[in-house]
């Protein structure tokens, strides 16, 4: 079962580090990415307009935005289709703004079909070189994928 972060510590993402640490907790309690091939899940049910999204989880950067801060974005961006990649820094939460790219870095991995297996996330070598890219720390990485 996946651990849902709460409120408290989505609002607590501030820093690069803080949140690759973050996402790499939560990759580590992903059993499957959140997308079935057609509907991205940044912060919708795990059943959305008939359709059983790909598990129970939101996508790895849905799980860094509030609900309150997901309601304050436009309805163009809290659609479900939309990718990280093009959301506009603008309607990033001020927290996340400055780390849009580390954003769509991390997005990225989750994305790929290749970093899951049956059991859950198996990307650990490309989640280090994200944080190599951005020259952050890989110590939680390590420890979490075995390596």
């Amino acid at each position: 079962m996946s651990k849902f972060p709460t409120n408290e510590e989505r609002l607590a993402l501030s820093g690069a580090q803080e949140i690759l640490d973050f996402a790499t907790e939560q990759f580590a309690s992903m059993t499957k990415f959140s997308n079935d091939g057609i509907v991205c899940s940044y912060n919708i049910p795990k059943k959305f307009l008939g359709i059983t999204v790909g598990c129970e989880n939101q996508c790895i950067v849905g799980r860094m935005i509030t609900p309150s801060e997901l309601t304050a974005m436009s309805h163009y961006v809290r659609s479900s289709t939309f990718p990280i990649n093009r959301i506009p820094a603008s309607e990033l939460p001020v927290r996340l703004k400055d780390h849009r790219d580390l954003l769509k870095s991390l997005q990225l991995v989750h994305d790929t079909h290749d970093h899951w297996d049956d059991h859950g996330f198996i990307g650990w070598d490309q989640l280090a070189k994200v944080a190599h890219g951005y020259h952050l720390s890989d110590t939680k990485i390590r420890a979490k994928g075995g390596f």
